[in-house]
């Protein structure tokens, strides 16, 4: 069973991307922008994902 705060994290991470994204290219988002939307630290961010290219690779093939 998966913990509650990992699944909580990662819809953070995956809703403050989306929003990110709504406003501009994925390529000037920096991961710095994105711990600040999903309120959380930066080495919460690297806990679950190398960079946000491994991020944004693991949301697409969960949604996909």
């Amino acid at each position: 069973m998966t913990d509650i705060r990992i699944l909580k994290t990662h819809q953070a991470i995956e809703n403050a991307m989306s929003d990110l994204l709504k406003e501009k290219s994925f390529d000037h988002i920096t991961t710095t922008e994105l711990v600040k939307r999903a309120g959380i630290s930066r080495s919460s961010f690297y806990t679950h994902y190398q960079d946000k290219y491994e991020m944004i690779d693991k949301y697409q093939s969960a949604f996909f």
